[in-house]
Protein backbone atom coordinates (compact mmCIF):
# COMPACT_ATOMS: atom_id res chain seq x y z
CA UNK A 1 0.00 0.00 0.00
CA UNK A 2 1.46 3.34 -0.98
CA UNK A 3 1.97 5.80 1.88
CA UNK A 4 0.69 9.36 2.02
CA UNK A 5 4.32 10.50 2.00
CA UNK A 6 4.84 8.91 -1.39
CA UNK A 7 1.63 10.45 -2.71
CA UNK A 8 2.99 13.81 -1.55
CA UNK A 9 5.98 13.38 -3.87
CA UNK A 10 3.67 12.75 -6.82
CA UNK A 11 1.34 15.63 -5.90
CA UNK A 12 4.22 18.09 -5.53
CA UNK A 13 5.60 17.03 -8.90
CA UNK A 14 2.22 17.46 -10.63
CA UNK A 15 1.76 20.86 -9.01
CA UNK A 16 5.22 22.23 -9.74
CA UNK A 17 5.42 21.06 -13.38
CA UNK A 18 1.72 20.95 -14.28
CA UNK A 19 0.97 19.64 -17.79
CA UNK A 20 4.66 19.12 -18.52
CA UNK A 21 4.64 16.47 -15.80
CA UNK A 22 1.51 14.74 -17.10
CA UNK A 23 2.94 14.72 -20.63
CA UNK A 24 6.25 13.26 -19.46
CA UNK A 25 4.37 10.46 -17.69
CA UNK A 26 2.48 9.70 -20.90
CA UNK A 27 -0.95 11.19 -20.16
CA UNK A 28 -2.81 13.23 -22.75
CA UNK A 29 -4.76 15.22 -20.18
CA UNK A 30 -4.76 16.04 -16.50
CA UNK A 31 -8.08 14.25 -16.06
CA UNK A 32 -6.76 10.97 -17.46
CA UNK A 33 -3.54 11.38 -15.49
CA UNK A 34 -5.28 11.89 -12.16
CA UNK A 35 -7.63 9.00 -12.87
CA UNK A 36 -4.98 6.50 -13.96
CA UNK A 37 -2.36 7.38 -11.35
CA UNK A 38 -4.88 7.28 -8.52
CA UNK A 39 -6.27 3.94 -9.69
CA UNK A 40 -2.81 2.37 -9.61
CA UNK A 41 -2.65 3.12 -5.89
CA UNK A 42 -6.25 2.31 -5.06
CA UNK A 43 -7.21 5.96 -4.56
CA UNK A 44 -9.93 8.11 -6.09
CA UNK A 45 -8.70 10.70 -8.58
CA UNK A 46 -10.29 13.39 -6.43
CA UNK A 47 -7.84 12.60 -3.61
CA UNK A 48 -4.78 13.16 -5.76
CA UNK A 49 -6.30 16.27 -7.36
CA UNK A 50 -7.04 17.81 -3.94
CA UNK A 51 -3.56 17.00 -2.70
CA UNK A 52 -2.08 18.60 -5.84
CA UNK A 53 -4.20 21.67 -5.12
CA UNK A 54 -2.69 21.92 -1.64
CA UNK A 55 0.77 22.05 -3.15
CA UNK A 56 -0.36 24.83 -5.48
CA UNK A 57 -0.01 27.15 -2.49
CA UNK A 58 3.76 26.58 -2.25
CA UNK A 59 4.84 25.80 -5.84
CA UNK A 60 5.37 28.07 -8.83
CA UNK A 61 2.27 27.06 -10.82
CA UNK A 62 -0.43 29.47 -12.04
CA UNK A 63 -3.48 27.92 -10.37
CA UNK A 64 -5.21 29.36 -7.33
CA UNK A 65 -5.34 25.95 -5.69
CA UNK A 66 -6.15 26.36 -2.02
CA UNK A 67 -4.54 29.75 -1.53
CA UNK A 68 -7.33 30.83 0.80
CA UNK A 69 -5.90 28.58 3.52
CA UNK A 70 -2.36 28.31 4.94
CA UNK A 71 -0.40 25.19 3.92
CA UNK A 72 0.02 22.39 6.41
CA UNK A 73 3.49 21.80 7.86
CA UNK A 74 3.68 18.52 5.97
CA UNK A 75 3.20 20.38 2.68
CA UNK A 76 5.86 22.94 3.54
CA UNK A 77 8.37 20.28 4.65
CA UNK A 78 7.93 18.25 1.48
CA UNK A 79 8.23 21.33 -0.73
CA UNK A 80 11.40 22.46 1.05
CA UNK A 81 13.03 19.08 0.51
CA UNK A 82 11.93 18.45 -3.07
CA UNK A 83 12.54 21.96 -4.39
CA UNK A 84 16.25 21.18 -4.76
CA UNK A 85 15.53 18.53 -7.39
CA UNK A 86 15.57 19.26 -11.10
CA UNK A 87 12.69 18.30 -13.36
CA UNK A 88 14.65 15.34 -14.73
CA UNK A 89 15.58 14.09 -11.25
CA UNK A 90 12.07 14.35 -9.87
CA UNK A 91 10.56 12.89 -13.05
CA UNK A 92 12.75 9.81 -12.65
CA UNK A 93 11.72 9.39 -9.01
CA UNK A 94 7.99 9.76 -9.71
CA UNK A 95 8.12 7.46 -12.71
CA UNK A 96 9.88 4.77 -10.65
CA UNK A 97 7.16 4.98 -7.98
CA UNK A 98 4.38 4.57 -10.53
CA UNK A 99 6.22 1.89 -12.52
CA UNK A 100 6.87 -0.16 -9.40
CA UNK A 101 3.21 -0.03 -8.41
CA UNK A 102 2.19 -1.45 -11.79
CA UNK A 103 5.00 -3.99 -12.25
CA UNK A 104 3.60 -6.87 -10.21
CA UNK A 105 2.40 -8.73 -13.28
CA UNK A 106 2.30 -12.47 -13.77
CA UNK A 107 4.25 -14.03 -16.61
CA UNK A 108 4.63 -17.72 -17.57
CA UNK A 109 8.15 -18.85 -16.76
CA UNK A 110 10.33 -21.50 -15.17
CA UNK A 111 12.73 -20.21 -12.54
CA UNK A 112 14.28 -21.07 -9.19
CA UNK A 113 12.24 -20.26 -6.10
CA UNK A 114 13.74 -17.26 -4.24
CA UNK A 115 12.96 -18.97 -0.92
CA UNK A 116 16.11 -21.01 -1.54
CA UNK A 117 18.23 -17.84 -1.36
CA UNK A 118 19.08 -16.17 1.96
CA UNK A 119 17.82 -12.63 2.49
CA UNK A 120 21.31 -11.11 2.68
CA UNK A 121 22.38 -12.88 -0.51
CA UNK A 122 19.17 -11.86 -2.24
CA UNK A 123 19.67 -8.22 -1.27
CA UNK A 124 23.25 -8.36 -2.55
CA UNK A 125 21.81 -9.47 -5.89
CA UNK A 126 19.14 -6.77 -5.76
CA UNK A 127 21.61 -4.00 -4.97
CA UNK A 128 24.06 -5.16 -7.63
CA UNK A 129 21.51 -5.12 -10.45
CA UNK A 130 21.27 -2.33 -12.96
CA UNK A 131 18.11 -0.28 -13.35
CA UNK A 132 16.83 -2.23 -16.35
CA UNK A 133 17.24 -5.71 -14.88
CA UNK A 134 14.67 -7.69 -12.94
CA UNK A 135 14.16 -10.70 -10.70
CA UNK A 136 11.41 -13.21 -11.35
CA UNK A 137 10.03 -15.42 -8.60
CA UNK A 138 7.42 -18.13 -8.46
CA UNK A 139 3.91 -17.65 -7.25
CA UNK A 140 2.17 -20.25 -5.14
CA UNK A 141 0.65 -21.74 -8.28
CA UNK A 142 4.18 -22.54 -9.54
CA UNK A 143 2.85 -21.80 -13.02
CA UNK A 144 3.73 -18.15 -13.14
CA UNK A 145 6.21 -15.71 -11.72
CA UNK A 146 5.98 -12.21 -10.33
CA UNK A 147 8.27 -9.56 -11.76
CA UNK A 148 10.55 -7.61 -9.43
CA UNK A 149 11.22 -4.17 -10.84
CA UNK A 150 14.47 -2.51 -9.73
CA UNK A 151 13.55 1.03 -10.75
CA UNK A 152 11.96 1.79 -7.37
CA UNK A 153 15.33 1.27 -5.66
CA UNK A 154 17.01 3.75 -7.96
CA UNK A 155 14.14 6.16 -7.49
CA UNK A 156 14.44 6.00 -3.69
CA UNK A 157 18.23 6.26 -3.80
CA UNK A 158 17.81 9.38 -5.94
CA UNK A 159 15.30 10.72 -3.41
CA UNK A 160 17.86 10.52 -0.60
CA UNK A 161 20.84 11.60 -2.71
CA UNK A 162 23.27 9.04 -1.34
CA UNK A 163 22.36 9.54 2.30
CA UNK A 164 21.44 6.82 4.79
CA UNK A 165 17.95 7.08 6.28
CA UNK A 166 19.21 5.89 9.67
CA UNK A 167 22.28 8.06 10.23
CA UNK A 168 21.54 10.79 7.70
CA UNK A 169 25.09 10.74 6.35
CA UNK A 170 26.52 10.35 2.85
CA UNK A 171 29.03 7.51 3.49
CA UNK A 172 32.55 8.16 2.22
CA UNK A 173 31.37 11.44 0.74
CA UNK A 174 34.91 12.36 -0.30
CA UNK A 175 34.58 9.83 -3.13
CA UNK A 176 31.38 11.54 -4.39
CA UNK A 177 29.79 8.15 -5.10
CA UNK A 178 26.47 6.82 -3.84
CA UNK A 179 27.15 3.50 -2.08
CA UNK A 180 23.85 3.29 -0.19
CA UNK A 181 21.86 0.08 -0.41
CA UNK A 182 18.20 -0.89 -0.41
CA UNK A 183 16.92 -2.83 2.58
CA UNK A 184 13.52 -4.52 2.79
CA UNK A 185 11.99 -4.01 6.25
CA UNK A 186 9.89 -7.15 5.88
CA UNK A 187 12.39 -9.50 4.31
CA UNK A 188 11.79 -9.80 0.61
CA UNK A 189 12.73 -13.49 0.57
CA UNK A 190 9.80 -14.14 2.93
CA UNK A 191 7.15 -11.69 1.76
CA UNK A 192 8.09 -10.65 -1.82
CA UNK A 193 6.94 -7.19 -0.71
CA UNK A 194 8.68 -4.66 -2.95
CA UNK A 195 6.44 -1.69 -2.15
CA UNK A 196 8.25 1.57 -1.55
CA UNK A 197 6.80 1.53 1.97
CA UNK A 198 8.81 -1.64 2.67
CA UNK A 199 12.16 -0.29 1.47
CA UNK A 200 14.76 1.75 3.35
CA UNK A 201 17.88 3.28 1.85
CA UNK A 202 20.82 2.58 4.18
CA UNK A 203 24.58 2.94 4.29
CA UNK A 204 26.47 -0.38 4.08
CA UNK A 205 27.30 -0.34 7.82
CA UNK A 206 23.73 0.04 9.02
CA UNK A 207 22.49 -2.39 6.39
CA UNK A 208 24.99 -5.02 7.58
CA UNK A 209 24.29 -4.57 11.30
CA UNK A 210 20.55 -4.94 10.73
CA UNK A 211 21.07 -8.28 8.99
CA UNK A 212 23.57 -9.34 11.63
CA UNK A 213 21.39 -8.57 14.67
CA UNK A 214 17.90 -8.75 13.10
CA UNK A 215 16.30 -5.91 15.13
CA UNK A 216 12.57 -5.22 15.23
CA UNK A 217 11.28 -2.28 13.21
CA UNK A 218 8.71 -0.16 15.07
CA UNK A 219 6.51 1.46 12.42
CA UNK A 220 4.66 3.60 14.96
CA UNK A 221 7.82 5.49 15.86
CA UNK A 222 9.90 4.74 12.76
CA UNK A 223 12.80 3.13 14.60
CA UNK A 224 14.75 -0.11 14.98
CA UNK A 225 14.85 -1.84 18.37
CA UNK A 226 18.02 -3.94 18.73
CA UNK A 227 18.34 -6.99 21.03
CA UNK A 228 20.97 -5.20 23.18
CA UNK A 229 18.61 -2.31 23.87
CA UNK A 230 20.01 0.15 21.31
CA UNK A 231 17.34 2.16 19.51
CA UNK A 232 17.97 3.74 16.10
CA UNK A 233 15.33 6.03 14.63
CA UNK A 234 15.14 7.25 11.05
CA UNK A 235 16.94 10.55 10.54
CA UNK A 236 15.53 10.93 7.03
CA UNK A 237 12.12 9.84 5.84
CA UNK A 238 10.18 11.24 2.91
CA UNK A 239 8.38 8.15 1.66
CA UNK A 240 7.11 5.98 4.55
CA UNK A 241 4.21 6.81 6.85
CA UNK A 242 3.98 5.84 10.50
CA UNK A 243 1.38 3.18 11.27
CA UNK A 244 -2.03 4.65 12.11
CA UNK A 245 -0.86 8.09 11.03
CA UNK A 246 -2.41 8.62 7.63
CA UNK A 247 -2.16 12.39 7.82
CA UNK A 248 1.04 13.92 9.12
CA UNK A 249 -0.52 17.31 9.69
Amino acid sequence: MISNNTMDIIAYYLSEYDMTAFTYLGYKSQASGFREIASVFGRKDGYLRRLRDEYDVVTSNHRNGQRNRPPRQRIMDTKEYLSSYSFDELSSIVKSIITNATSATLTPSSIEDVSKISEIDLERIINAKDMNSRIEYKTSSMKAVRIYDHSIIYGLKALYKGRCQLCGYFPLDEFITDITEAHHIEYYSETQNNDASNILILCPNHHSIIHKLNPTFDRKQMRYLFPNGIILGLKLNYHINEVNNNDRS
